[in-house]
């Protein structure tokens, strides 16, 4: 399952990410810190969106945005879908996607409540947490 994402697209040719973006998504304007561009932040479910005259970023959960939750198990059909669907409605190809980061992970059923598996981790550090029976 992927959850967490971080896309960039670089601009399209005769494509001004923070103009086209306005017209889809409630946004907020603001200046790029470094370069005193203007740049737009938005917000489509659970995905953020931001942009500024050369890129923009897709940052949040996808199957969250596809799904409307994230407790299921997700194949790479649905996250096809989902990314092709967000393309479209941006007018973006998701295969010139740059992908900057990714969270991944699976659901697993537990016998115990979790807190007794956590309990036993105690004050163990991080780096030597490999296995827990």
């Amino acid at each position: 399952m992927f959850d967490r994402i971080r896309l960039r697209f670089r601009r399209p040719a005769l494509f001004h990410p923070v103009n086209e973006i306005k017209g889809i998504i409630p946004h907020r304007t603001d200046r790029d810190w470094l370069t005193d561009n203007e740049r737009i932040i938005g917000h489509l479910g659970s995905l953020t969106l931001s942009a500024n005259q050369n890129h923009v970023f897709v940052t949040g959960s996808l199957i969250t945005y596809g799904e409307g939750h994230n407790g299921t198990n997700w194949d790479m059909e649905a996250f096809r879908e989902t990314l092709t669907s967000l393309g479209v409605l941006l007018s973006l190809d998701p295969r010139e996607a740059e992908v900057m980061n990714f969270e991944f992970g699976v659901i697993v059923e537990l016998e115990k409540p979790v807190d007794a598996y956590l309990n036993r981790i105690g004050t163990y550090p991080r780096a030597k947490r490999h296995r827990i029976d």
